[in-house]
């Protein structure tokens, strides 16, 4: 489970911020704990300090393998989102850095989940699928809109692999999902092979846990 906690700042900075505080919560509950590195409040110079971060991991890094050493997390899920539009080598520095990082935290028996959508360059999912990341979540397939969710989780199952690949779903689009497009989005999860989805925010509707309960329980 991710939550929001910390930011990264200026010169490969991670910075605590405590942005939710259900950490040591979730860890008692024996859950997986993927503290977020968040891109909020979108500072417009987020992308230069990823460039910053891009080429000088280390201080980032050795920060964020301190902090697992305190907190014994579970490892990270990165979330950055940019407001300006990244270029095609932003994107390669981006694969790249989530090899390094990736690498890093396995040594230490940790692991990396990012966060990647289709609205800026900045995420080519061929190059982070094929990084060493543990998990790619799926921000586009956030909607309502039932051809855009189809859309994004046709171009996702082409570009990520499956055993990497979480479908995101939002728990409150607006308007909410009806019950005629909860059953096309599982049913379609399901004949895709999809091993995992990831909610966005919390409570969850009651009306998705029939489907929920299914899903779990696919052979």
């Amino acid at each position: 489970m991710s939550f929001e906690l910390y930011n990264l700042g200026p010169n490969s900075e991670l910075i605590i911020n405590n942005l939710t505080l259900v950490g040591p919560t979730l860890k008692e509950m024996g859950l997986e704990t993927l503290p977020m590195v968040s891109s909020y409040p979108y500072p417009p110079q987020f992308l230069s300090w990823m460039r910053e971060l891009f080429k000088n991991p280390r201080p980032f890094m050795d920060k964020a393998i301190a902090e697992l050493q305190r907190t014994g997390y579970s490892g990270y899920n990165l979330d950055f989102e940019p407001t300006d539009d990244a270029t095609s080598q932003d994107a390669s520095d981006y694969a790249k850095f989530l090899t390094t990082f990736a690498n890093e935290l396995h040594r230490h028996g940790k692991k990396l989940t990012v966060d990647v959508a289709s609205w800026n360059p900045l995420w080519n999912w061929t190059l982070i699928s094929e990084s060493n990341v543990d998990k790619v979540y799926l921000m586009s397939t956030y909607t309502a809109n039932d051809a855009s969710f189809k859309k994004e989780l046709f171009f996702a199952t082409r570009d990520i692999s499956i055993s990497k690949l979480g479908v995101g779903l939002e728990s409150d689009t607006k308007p909410p999902l009806t019950e005629a497009q909860l059953e096309m989005r599982f049913k379609l999860l399901e004949e895709l092979d999809i091993q995992e989805i990831d909610i966005w925010r919390t409570p969850i509707p009651d009306s998705w846990w029939p489907h929920l309960l299914k899903f779990r329980n696919l052979p």
